[in-house]
């Protein structure tokens, strides 16, 4: 019995010839945009513009490739040369109104802020904001002497604002907004102040009076730190009563920052009763802290 190639076997309904089929070569047709001689193609007026441009960038790009090229780098161009323009110095309108805030525990006021706001004022418009922080609203007893002053902002030359609020180790004092570091403590707002009044650090001083108001503000310093021991506190309260001697005020013949300071702390921390010195300066000079 002969084999079966296939089961069933059937002619093809349809033969393939190259002349019959067209097989595209590509996916999808579009119109072509070339513009070439040889091709009979009808292109509008603004085709061929934008060909002539694209024609003269790469003419102009192969070009710039050579320079390149030739030069190592370094191209010279026809451009002419203009002078650096200098850095302009940004200087502060004198109408800008500063700002400090100042975080004050009721317990522990500055009284020497009292003392250099007069000081202040003969200089320029300086104003005093007072508010009590909301978590001392139910319980708020403060120092009364500290008023807010109804005055208009655009006409001070600076507005300190004092917040009463439970804070450690002295006050803080904010001078601006995207300032994470306070300064702290009654004797670096008297630095602060006195570099407004140019009474500190500000060139005008000798160096004997910036040693001597430094060595009262730090020997403050101790005094009014919590943690500090007594004999610490004893052996300040001394270089007090030695840097006063026999003058009858720590900055000579006028009361000064240093002054104000002392007087502050004294009046709440010191026990200077077996300073003599000190004893009689603190009377003569409680007057400008009340």
């Amino acid at each position: 019995m002969a084999a079966v190639g296939t089961m069933y076997s059937c002619q093809a309904h349809f033969k393939y010839t190259p002349e019959n089929v067209e097989i595209p070569d590509v996916m999808f047709k579009a119109p072509t945009y070339l513009i070439q001689d040889d091709l009979n193609v009808q292109v509008s007026d603004e085709l061929k513009r934008l060909k002539r441009r694209q024609d003269q960038l790469l003419q102009d790009l192969d070009v710039l490739i050579k320079k390149v090229t030739d030069s190592n780098g370094v191209i010279e161009t026809n451009r002419p040369k203009v002078a650096p323009k200098q850095a302009k110095t940004v200087q502060r309108s004198s109408d800008t109104v500063e700002d400090i805030v100042i975080h004050v525990d009721p317990n522990d006021p500055p009284h020497s802020l009292k003392f250099i706001l007069s000081m202040l004022r003969k200089k320029s418009n300086v104003a005093l904001k007072v508010h009590c922080h909301s978590s001392l609203m139910n319980s708020c007893s403060v120092d009364q002497s500290f008023k807010t002053e109804d005055c208009a902002r655009n006409k001070q030359k600076l507005i300190i604002t004092v917040i009463w609020k439970k804070v450690s180790n002295g006050l803080l004092v904010l001078t601006s907004p995207s300032s994470n570091i306070p300064i702290q403590g009654e004797a670096n707002l008297a630095r602060l102040l006195g570099r407004f009044l140019k009474t500190y650090d500000s060139g005008q001083e000798t160096l004997t009076q910036t040693l001597m108001m430094d060595s009262c503000l730090d020997a403050c310093d101790v005094i009014s730190l919590p943690n500090v021991k007594q004999q610490q506190k004893s052996e300040a309260l001394e270089s007090l009563n030695i840097l006063l001697g026999k003058q009858k005020w720590f900055g000579g013949k006028e009361p000064s920052l240093a002054d104000a300071v002392v007087l502050s702390v004294l009046k709440k921390y010191g026990q200077f009763s077996k300073h003599a010195s000190l004893k009689q300066w603190f009377q003569n000079g409680q007057k400008f802290i009340e």
